[in-house]
């Protein structure tokens, strides 16, 4: 977009002037040699456009005076035809004009941006004028030209276009003022980078005569982004310096490289409060990775198209204005200014090929080095290898290294001359109970008593409601006012001044020695950093430990609800203000503004929950002993759960394989099953199970009328009025949903079905020979679930359903290779494995993949644990690791433990890891003391454990009747008198596959018990009696 000329050739330019017709543009230029970008942005298109004249007449006879030191420059008259102007539009070229003429454009503020297109006018107009000493430069009216001017050619760069733009006024008469105004057009954003994908090299021997590093404070509104190579965030006192370092430096943005994160690391472990998190790890490597922190009220988006893992560069594009809507008959291209940081591993104080490189690219991309000092300094050595490479240097203000020794590398930092908003403060109405005394709003209450005896003479239950509302919030009020407080950001509890104190003076030796340069200081420096790293170990751990035990023994609740507040028999309805539900997005993990990275989370009342709680009772009371609900459905009752239905259908899938059968399980997906419940049709489902007339009517005031609304922070949406399903997060919700798929199981003729709420399976075990006559019956009963589905208004998603073929090796590969199922207009093909009910099932009942993924699983949050197992204590590690680890390792055990060797010891491994954090036991220590020490038994005993616990359990009635009755003494099959007599019935198996199922398992693992074990009063008592016998024999044998 750029035209030279020089002096030299200006007189057979001029000399095309005499040929022009009278409607050619004219621009004038002085004569003295000078180079000029020009931008022309014209409306091109063949409308009219002002009528007015389009020429600029600058009279050559007129010299320009420049204060004191007078300088002079004629101007010449040069004339441009339209089509050699457009043919300039779209020119890259950069030029440059000197030093003299940037001097006198400068004198006369014509560089010089300011805010706005006109604001200022008339007072610069005045300036300009008082200095021309009379000589008055006559403009004609123009639309709209735009003139772009480089800055001096000794600055090895052009004058970015989009930053400096010379808007050359259009007026509808004559006027004796300056033609040319100045404006910085308002950019919309600024790109970010921290690119990196960094390795550890050696710094730089060469030394530097003088280094200037300062600490920086934000000046006003400006844009501070800063650069710090941490060498692993994984690290706990990396990530506590840089928060503290974060708020401590007021920083807009923050970008890190050498993150050294992978997928186990969640992003809760690294966040910082009032920031937000944009990671890039690298992937199958260790080392490595970038992130940036932005503050949350600045908005951004990632440039998903220019970042990429393999070269480990992510883009960051920032809006710093409020964006406002302009029409425009014609825009211009405009031209993002963009900031590269990061460690770049290229020594830039050294002469060198890299260096060399360096250096050629930026000048090429039009960049500068903004960073002149070492970042990384060791005791013989000192390096630059974290920049920060400038688009714009005209923007920064101030930049430099920060002298804060959280890593080997030094931040770096640059502030922007860009208008930020001002922060928006945070807030949040709350209830404030710092005077709360309970005796005395107790007393208070007491005071209150007659208005809340009234309750039992209002009408309707709404009535009771309000009036309770009323008496209790007007008391609460004036005890615990609600109040609107401002959020402010927390300091880290355990980083006090003490350690704060030791960070500045470890800072202070840093700086000593970068002046001096004596091993003394060095050594001095050095373990200052290790004090600093044990200090802040020590106070978080101690802090967390102390908060642990603070709250050990608190209960979560906080008031206790008036029973008497419920629905009346006269009255059988629900209160409107209980069927008011707030919906809550929690962020999952990601983008918090797509939709599904977010987890809808429901709250209603307390108060309704109290009532739910007392119908689902009852209810459950009813259904339970008249045996209303299907035995098929094993969600929301009594002893049922997912382990009593997985044990029940994998050995219904083995005792089929032992008798030489293969097993079609198709594994049904309903999509949004408890949102889809129409009312009408469970009103009268209730009714069949013998709900009377009042109970229906209150179930119908349950589900009728109900509203939600969306809150975040402290702003709600609209009213939105809930139709058809189940409210989310009641109480009641999954056993309505049961009740509505009771009659499910009825529909299938050939197969079983079985559900776990809205989990449902349908299975049917046939032999070889019988394959096509099975295909067509599982076909047959899915379109009968489907068409259950359609009436009862639910919808199956056949994408995701899925279907297994279950066998031993030698049936399954006499299938045909095309076996598939038709359902719903799909071909469902059989797959290898699929996850029911958090079990992976193969196509062998092996579990091979189901132990693979828990051992990742579990091997990543133990990993996780690991990284901050200094923060608690042996008992507190022990609970943690217990209740997040071993808890998932042994999830439906009794399922699995048929297991093969192999998977037991990848177990037992997960196991050995645990314990090891736990007892900080390493690694090639042997693990069976570190067992002993605290209590725990092998992955092996562990699961006899288990399955002996849920054996009891089928002897005393504490499971469903569906595994209970599978059981027999063999006193009851023959009625000789034997010393085994009370011993189980051991099932015939013709395979080892046969063996393999819980039933089998379970009834040599009890006629091997002791009778003083069997005979165990509870089932507490039976856990205490057989974990002793298993560490005794494990330990003392």
């Amino acid at each position: 977009m750029g035209k030279s000329w020089e002096g030299d050739k200006l007189q057979g330019v001029s000399s095309l002037v005499e040929g022009l017709d009278k409607d050619s543009e004219f621009v004038a230029l002085p004569s003295k040699p000078f180079k000029v970008d020009l931008t022309i942005c014209v409306d091109v298109s063949p409308n009219p456009g002002p009528e007015t004249s389009k020429r600029i007449n600058f009279g050559a006879e007129n010299l320009i005076t420049v204060g004191a030191s007078s300088r002079s420059a004629a101007i010449t008259k040069i004339t441009y035809k339209p089509s050699f102007i457009r043919s300039l539009r779209f020119s890259q070229l950069a030029k440059y004009i000197d030093e003299h003429t940037y001097s006198f454009l400068r004198y006369f503020e014509i560089l010089k941006p300011y805010r706005g297109l006109r604001s200022g006018t008339k007072v610069k107009q005045r300036k300009v004028a008082n200095n021309i000493n009379n000589n008055v430069i006559n403009i004609h009216p123009v639309y709209a030209r735009r003139i772009c001017i480089s800055k001096p050619a000794t600055d090895l760069r052009s004058h970015i276009p989009s930053n400096c733009v010379s808007i050359v006024s259009h007026n509808s008469t004559e006027q004796q003022t300056p033609c040319i105004k100045i404006a910085t057009p308002e950019t919309t954003s600024v790109s970010d980078s921290a690119d990196t994908d960094s390795r550890n090299i050696d710094a730089s021997t060469s030394t530097v005569s003088h280094i200037s590093t300062r600490r920086h404070s934000n000046p006003g509104s400006n844009l501070k982004i800063v650069h710090v190579n941490i060498r692993s965030l994984r690290n706990t006192d990396h990530l506590i310096q840089v928060r503290e370092f974060a708020k401590s430096e007021n920083i807009d943005v923050l970008t890190i490289s050498e993150t050294w994160l992978n997928s186990t690391v969640t992003n809760k472990e690294i966040t910082i409060d009032g920031y937000k998190l944009h990671r890039l790890d690298r992937l199958h490597k260790k080392g490595g990775g970038v992130c940036l922190y932005i503050r949350n009220d600045i908005k951004e988006n990632i440039l998903k198209d220019i970042s990429d893992c393999n070269f480990h560069q992510l883009w960051l594009q920032l809006q710093y204005k409020k964006l406002k809507s302009l029409v425009l008959y014609y825009s211009f291209i405009n031209e993002q200014t963009y900031n590269i940081l990061g460690d770049l591993n290229c020594i830039t104080l050294k002469e060198c090929p890299e260096n060399k490189a360096l250096t050629d690219i930026s000048i090429e991309l039009n960049l500068t080095q903004s960073i002149t000092t070492p970042t990384r300094i060791t005791d013989r050595s000192q390096s630059l290898i974290d920049v920060i490479l400038i688009f714009n240097p005209d923007l920064v203000c101030d930049s430099g290294v920060i002298d804060t020794a959280i890593s080997d590398h030094l931040p770096v930092f640059a502030t922007l001359k860009l208008r930020l908003p001002k922060p928006p403060s945070r807030f949040i109405t709350v209830r404030s109970f710092k005077n709360y005394d309970p005796s005395l709003f107790s007393a208070a209450l007491a005071s209150n008593s007659s208005n809340l005896l009234s309750i039992f003479t209002k009408p309707d239950v709404d009535s009771k409601l309000a009036t309770f509302n009323i008496v209790l919030i007007s008391t609460l009020e004036a005890h615990a006012p609600v109040k609107r407080i401002k959020i402010r950001s927390r300091p880290c509890p355990y980083v006090t001044t003490e350690i704060k104190d030791l960070m500045n003076a470890r800072d202070r030796i840093l700086r000593r020695f970068k002046t001096t340069r004596d091993d003394n200081d060095w050594h001095i420096y050095m373990e200052a950093r290790q004090t600093i790293k044990t200090t802040l170990r020590n106070a978080e751990r101690n802090y967390i430990r102390n908060e642990v035990q603070t709250h050990k023994d608190k209960p979560g609740c906080l008031w206790k609800i008036i029973n008497k507040v419920i629905p009346s028999k006269e009255r059988p309805t629900l209160t409107y203000a209980w069927k008011k539900a707030e919906v809550i997005p929690l962020l999952k993990d990601g983008d918090h503004e797509q939709a599904s990275n977010n987890r809808p989370l429901s709250l209603l009342p307390v108060a309704s929950k109290v009532c739910e709680k007392i119908v689902l009772s009852q209810f459950n009371t009813y259904l339970t002993r008249n045996n209303r609900l299907s035995s098929h459905q094993s969600g929301n009752k009594k002893h049922f759960s997912t382990e009593t239905l997985s044990i029940f259908v994998n050995d219904t899938i083995l005792k089929a394989m032992d008798n030489k059968k293969l097993t079609a399980l198709v594994l049904l997906d309903l999509s949004k099953a408890f949102d889809s419940v129409n009312h009408n049709i469970l009103l009268q489902k209730l009714e069949r199970i013998g709900a009377s007339k009042p109970s229906l009517r209150w179930f119908g005031s349950y589900l009728n009328g109900r509203s939600q609304v969306v809150r975040i922070g402290s702003t709600s949406s609209s009213p939105l009025n809930l139709t058809h399903g189940v409210p989310q997060g009641a109480i009641l919700s999954p056993l309505l949903f049961c009740i509505y798929m009771n009659d499910l199981p009825l529909s299938p003729r050939s197969s079983s079905l079985e559900s776990y709420v809205d989990d449902s399976k349908v299975f049917l075990s046939f032999p070889i020979k019988d394959t096509t006559s099975t295909k067509a019956n599982l076909e047959e009963d899915l379109c009968l679930v489907a068409k259950w589905c359609s009436t009862n208004h639910l919808l199956i998603n056949p994408e995701k359903t899925k279907f297994l073929l279950i066998g031993t090796p030698q049936l399954l590969k006499k299938l045909p290779s095309s076996m598939t199922l038709s359902f719903l207009g799909k071909d469902i093909i059989p797959v290898f494995s699929a996850k029911d009910l958090g079990v992976t099932l193969d196509s062998h009942l092996s579990y091979n993949e189901h132990i693979k993924n828990l051992v990742s699983s579990c091997t990543a949050k133990l990993c996780q644990i690991n990284r901050v197992k200094d923060s608690f204590d042996k008992e507190t590690l022990k609970l943690i690791i217990s209740s997040l680890v071993i808890s998932k390792l042994f999830y439906c055990s009794s399922t699995w433990s048929n297991t093969s060797s192999t998977n037991i010891s990848k177990l037992q491994a997960v196991q050995n890891f645990a314990c090891r954090i736990i007892t900080n036991t390493r690694k090639f220590d042997h693990i069976t003391p570190a067992l002993r020490q605290i209590s725990w038994l092998p992955v092996k005993e562990q699961l006899i454990l288990r399955d002996s616990i849920m054996k009891y359990k089928c002897m005393n009635s504490l499971v469903p009747q569906y595994l209970s009755e599978k059981f027999s003494k063999r006193s009851s099959i023959h009625s000789r008198l034997t010393r085994n007599q009370d011993t189980l019935q051991i099932p015939f198996n013709r395979t080892a596959t046969g063996q393999r199922s819980f039933h089998y398992r379970a009834v040599n693992l009890w006629n091997g018990l002791d009778e003083n074990i069997k005979e165990a009063r509870s089932l507490r008592h039976f856990k205490k009696l057989m974990k002793n016998n298993l560490l005794d024999h494990y330990f003392n044998n």
